[in-house]
């Protein structure tokens, strides 16, 4: 069937096609809040317990320095470390020192169906040597992202070291991502703040309103009074004057030429003021009506 709009007619599955679209952008839900360790160690104990307290060990290769992770826990055992998660420990014999990425206390995470983004910040300052050819230059201090997605058939948590990301001064950090199957159980609780957004509940009201009254209305006209095809939708004649009032709007508004002028009628007079002379500019004349004089 063929809904009347804009003085024509649009398919109906198109216009429902459409308003599944809208219905699919309401649903977009709003990321829920950060996390600290403890807060997700409790809300989520069950869930993530295999991650949790999980060290890792990379080596970067040509150099040889070690980036050591934990997951919510300190990287090293010694005193001096104790407050870092994450820690990038030059090779030996090249004389540098050990380097803090990000601190345990500074810990974020951020949760969505399926994934969770561990953030680390507070790691140490950018120094000179550390922008030494690189553009852009990094300041501030250090910070880790960990991305964790969901693959049902890993057991075994692995990191994987993507790189460090320089795309802004203020931004460095350094990314790494993990797939476990524990994550495919994580649902954020809705209390931590994801939501439908105000706009997207009224959206999905009014189209729910909508179908209703098509469904029902449609029912009522063809089952009621025995209407087929395009009349069975409710109010068929408002929808058209509808429809043509839009056309008309959407051709006064969106007009790009003019109209063409409309014929002039011309009076008995021609142009020297006397009754019954034929001028070009006149479209009637007395002579055009002489046989209809009787005799």
């Amino acid at each position: 069937h063929a809904i009347p709009m804009l003085g024509g007619t649009v398919p109906f599955a198109t216009v429902a096609a459409a308003a599944l679209v809208c219905l699919l952008t309401a649903l977009s839900v709003r990321p829920a809040g950060a996390l600290t360790c403890s807060e997700l160690n409790t809300t989520h104990k069950g869930v993530l317990q295999p991650l949790f307290g999980q060290s890792f060990t990379l080596t970067l290769s040509p150099s040889s320095n070690k980036i050591i992770v934990r997951i919510c826990g300190p990287a090293s055992d010694f005193e001096l470390f104790a407050d870092s998660a994450a820690l990038l420990v030059p090779s030996h014999g090249s004389g540098g020192t050990v380097v803090k990425l990000g601190l345990v206390s500074s810990g974020q995470m951020y949760l969505g169906t399926g994934w969770m983004l561990l953030v680390y910040t507070g790691g140490d300052p950018y120094s000179a040597s550390d922008n030494s050819g690189s553009n852009p230059q990094c300041n501030g201090s250090r910070s880790v992202r960990i991305v964790m997605e969901c693959n049902p058939g890993i057991y075994a948590p692995e990191l994987d070291f993507v790189g460090e990301i320089r795309n802004e001064p203020s931004q460095c950090h350094h990314l790494f991502s993990m797939q476990h199957y524990s994550l495919c159980g994580l649902i954020p609780d809705p209390a931590a703040g994801g939501s439908l957004a105000p706009l997207a509940v009224v959206i999905v009201a009014i189209l729910a309103g909508f179908i209703a009254y098509l469904g029902v209305g449609m029912l009522i006209q063809r089952f009621y009074f025995g209407k087929r095809g395009a009349a069975q939708i409710p109010n068929y004649t408002a929808w058209q004057r509808f429809g043509n009032a839009a056309a008309s709007c959407c051709d006064l508004v969106c007009r790009s030429e003019p109209r063409p002028p409309r014929a002039r009628y011309a009076d008995a007079a021609s142009e020297d003021g006397q009754p019954g002379g034929v001028t070009t500019h006149h479209l009637y004349a007395d002579q055009d009506d002489d046989h209809l004089l009787p005799g």
